[in-house]
């Protein structure tokens, strides 16, 4: 067994169509870091699948705000948005120009930023303006998106 699968586990694969009774919580992750962003799909498929016996949860990653924004139409019940996205991808913007942009044409869309740094007056703004939590990029990073991803979910499903 690999460290990364001792860290998240293994993923379990179970599709919707084979499942028709269970629902699905669909989260879209957007981070331009694909080894990072692969670490958190699996934690939340492996590890959070206890909180929700009754739905299948599918996570759908992008690299860009821009990849995200086109496929709002599918409609995510939480969005985790990383803040400093690279600036070397095109249509790269940052986190909270992505967040604006789902608010105004969604809503009723959870919102959830992922940063490295605690940039208090930032996190203050954002919430003010609707942003459903703020998660530091640190060692507590996996229980906080589990709090948060439980309580979103309170609300959609």
């Amino acid at each position: 067994m690999s460290l990364f699968e001792l860290l998240v586990g293994k993923k379990k694969d179970i599709k919707p169509d084979k499942a028709p009774n269970l629902k699905v919580l669909k989260i879209f992750l957007v981070d331009d870091n694909i080894a990072f962003s692969r670490l958190i799909e699996n934690y939340i498929i492996t590890k959070m699948s206890t909180f929700f016996p009754l739905h299948v949860i599918k996570v759908v990653r992008f690299e860009t705000g821009k990849e995200c924004i086109e496929r709002l139409s599918e409609n995510p019940d939480i969005i985790l948005l990383d803040y400093y996205l690279s600036d070397d991808l095109e249509g790269s913007e940052n986190g909270d120009k992505i967040f604006l942009q789902i608010k105004n044409k969604y809503p009723q869309i959870k919102v959830v930023m992922l940063s490295g740094l605690e940039e208090t007056g930032l996190v203050k703004k954002l919430l003010s303006m609707g942003l459903f939590g703020f998660v530091i990029k640190d060692e507590d990073m996996f229980d906080h998106i589990k709090i948060l991803v439980k309580e979103a979910s309170k609300h959609n499903l």
